[in-house]
């Protein structure tokens, strides 16, 4: 896992000119950790829409993956928390006994609290697939090698996690306030809301897009989406992961690449809360 420095540049012109110009400057370039594959579908940066590099006044962290060589995928992976000090990329913590299949989303709040969100598998060694639990592992990021307090986010009844999450993990990083999304196979996610007050006092479900268009209608799950959280307002943004629905494109697609894993990957969509913790969320928008 490398990290890559930028320094962006826009040079104002002058009036009635065509437009700004930008230019990218590479500042660093520095490997963060070496990453071998798991080979479980997933990977260091899997988690797209979440981020897994963050800042801290002067500090920067960032979550790993290590891979457990002895173990069979899918849950092969623990998560490692590594920070950068004037004498580059040191490792703080990493895990000692759970075992995972995705990489671990960050976020912090300006307090310094640093926050992991983590989804240990309840399987028993060897098994391929199973039951998960969804968990926030809270860091100090002036200590970040002291162990972590583990936070349970409280969910509506009991949602029947795995180790496939497509979860989205962000905070208001200045109202002491964050979300947890998580999907639940191909019909909805899941999430849970944690307030400045220190409880998790909101969560329901967000219900997917329904594709009534299709020759076999159905749920149009979206996944690895944009999410914000801002005042308790959040805007969700995601792509379409179903598969493919049209069937001549289906035949088309599987006689050109000899693959019958298709997934389409094709349509944005967009949904947003005014407050989150009434739990209502506007009408699914596609762009």
């Amino acid at each position: 896992m490398k990290i890559v420095s930028l320094i962006i540049l826009a040079a104002l012109l002058a009036p009635g000119a065509a437009g700004p110009t930008f230019r990218a400057v590479v500042e660093t370039e520095e490997t963060v950790y070496a990453y071998e594959a798991a080979n479980n579908g997933a990977g260091p940066m899997w988690s797209f829409g979440n981020t897994s590099i963050i800042r801290y006044g002067d500090q920067v962290f960032a979550a790993g993956l290590e891979t457990l060589k002895a173990v069979e995928p899918l849950h092969n992976t623990r998560w490692m928390l590594f920070k950068r000090g004037a004498d580059g990329w040191e490792l703080m913590l990493k895990d000692e006994k759970d075992r995972t299949r995705e990489p671990s989303p960050l976020c912090v709040f300006n307090d310094g609290r640093l926050f992991l969100s983590v989804n240990p598998t309840l399987t028993p060694p060897g098994a391929y697939n199973g039951p998960a639990q969804p968990r926030v592992l809270q860091f100090s990021a002036p200590d970040p090698t002291a162990p972590p307090k583990t936070l349970l986010p409280v969910w509506n009844g009991e949602p029947k996690f795995t180790e496939h999450s497509y979860r989205s993990f962000v905070a208001d990083g200045e109202a002491h306030e964050m979300i947890l999304f998580q999907n639940i196979g191909y019909t909805h996610a899941e999430w849970a809301f944690y307030d400045r007050d220190g409880n998790w006092s909101a969560q329901g479900r967000l219900d997917w897009p329904r594709g009534a268009e299709y020759e076999e209608p159905g749920p149009i799950r979206v996944c690895y989406p944009a999410v914000q959280l801002v005042d308790r307002a959040v805007h969700f943004l995601g792509v379409s992961d179903i598969m493919e629905p049209n069937k001549e494109w289906r035949a088309f697609k599987f006689n050109l690449t000899g693959r019958k894993w298709d997934y389409d990957f094709r349509r944005l969509f967009y949904i947003w809360s005014r407050d989150i913790t009434t739990g209502k969320f506007a009408d699914w928008v596609e762009v």
